[in-house]
């Protein structure tokens, strides 16, 4: 029987036709398949990082003790950070919102070190315990009686440390920043060290078990009778202790005259915190002020240092920023803690994951809530799941359409041809 040889040769042409867009369009498939794993994969192992590195602070609190550079209208002003006995309760603020009655009013709350670093760990401001020119030892100010009396009450070693908590709430890590009015107003040899602190005259308990401390002579006995004060309150806190920097006004000569009082100062808080079991964050180093160790700057590492600071030692926002990673970098490398467990959750959120608190503020904090940003790996299973579905009925109809337009069929058998 003779064949139609337009109607084979036809056929045959059509199944070439076919094959090789069905090979071209596998070879799309499998392309659109390794880029959508590859972009998956690299959204979830950051979603993941950020679990398991910046969130380790989930669900606890910070306090925060410190002078007027860890201050903000509505946070160290709204709440009494001494003791009742005191006439000076409230901490005045250095920053604040625009249009206030403040030092500087460039920066949002949102720029500070402390509430940068509470969002980046996932923890909460639990209280922020900070005042203008407020410090450790010194407190003199013989212009002006109830400038003076307030700086005297608000001296970190007497009342101060009670008042790192809530009346229901204890911190889980309390950082303290203070010392910088000490640094620059006491006499060098009114530093002292650990070394000279002799703690049985210092701290001595009566017969009922209460402590009784002795009026320190150096900053050094006021910084160890602060600390033991926060301990014997707070047990179970975490404690991190800054070093400080010198004023950022001036010259290059000035700059190392201040570091002749910075680096004892620093070396004087460091034999402290070691002592105490606390652990040292020393902004300093992270300034780069004095690479070398040498206890002299050069014109280049000044000239870069005062473009972190609003007026002397007051940061603006970059400085800040600098602040801010040492203190994340430092509490990630010792804290205890570690990120929660997800418990599921019967309408999908997370509960685990809290949003910054708002003592009272004169102004409402600007951080935006964290509970909506997804933590766990299991929201992020979902997620892949739902690409993959879609990618995967993408792919059928790209294959529909590829047949239709380059008239693929089934090929036929041999026996048929």
């Amino acid at each position: 029987m003779k064949r139609n040889h337009y109607s084979v040769s036809g056929t045959r042409n059509s199944q070439v036709r076919g094959r090789a867009s069905f090979r071209n369009l596998l070879k799309y498939i499998s392309s659109l398949t390794v880029i959508c794993l590859l972009a998956a994969g690299v959204f979830i192992s950051g979603a993941h990082a950020e679990e398991n590195g910046l969130k380790r602070l989930s669900g606890k609190y910070i306090s925060v003790m410190g002078d007027s550079i860890s201050t903000y209208a509505g946070w160290s002003d709204s709440q009494p950070i001494t003791g009742e006995e005191c006439t000076y309760r409230y901490g005045e603020a250095y920053y604040g919102p625009e249009g206030g009655d403040y030092h500087n009013t460039d920066m949002l709350v949102g720029d500070t070190w402390w509430h940068q670093a509470a969002e980046e760990l996932g923890a909460e401001i639990l209280v922020s315990n900070a005042g203008n020119s407020t410090g450790l030892l010194h407190a003199s100010y013989p212009a002006n009686a109830g400038w003076e009396q307030y700086l005297k009450e608000m001296l970190a070693y007497k009342t101060r440390p009670y008042y790192l908590g809530t009346a229901d709430k204890d911190p889980d890590v309390i950082a303290l920043y203070i010392g910088s009015s000490d640094m620059g107003k006491e006499k060098i040899d009114n530093f002292g060290t650990v070394e000279d602190v002799d703690f049985d005259a210092l701290i001595q308990q009566d017969e009922a078990g209460s402590y009784i401390y002795a009026e320190p002579k150096t900053v050094a006995e006021a910084y160890c009778i602060m600390l033991h004060k926060i301990q014997v309150t707070y047990p179970d806190a975490e404690i991190y202790c800054f070093t400080t920097v010198p004023n950022a006004g001036g010259y290059l000569n000035t700059c190392n005259n201040r570091l002749k009082s910075t680096v004892p100062f620093n070396e004087m808080v460091k034999g402290v915190a070691e002592y105490h079991g606390a652990y040292v964050v020393d902004i300093y180093d992270e300034f780069n002020l004095d690479p070398d160790g040498d206890g002299e700057a050069v014109q280049e590492d000044w000239d870069t240092f005062k473009t972190y600071f609003h007026n002397d030692p007051h940061p603006n926002a970059s400085g800040f920023d600098v602040i801010t990673r040492r203190f994340v970098e430092t509490v990630l490398a010792n804290t205890k803690y570690e990120a929660p467990e997800e418990k599921p959750q019967p309408d999908g959120g997370n509960d685990n994951i809290p949003e910054m608190p708002a003592p009272q503020p004169t102004v409402a904090p600007t951080m935006p809530p964290a509970a909506d940003i997804p933590e766990t790996g299991d929201d992020y299973s979902i997620l892949y799941s739902v690409v993959i579905c879609g990618f995967a009925a993408f792919s059928l109809l790209a294959f529909s359409v590829f047949s239709r337009k380059n008239g693929y069929t089934k090929p036929e058998s041999k026996e048929n041809l």
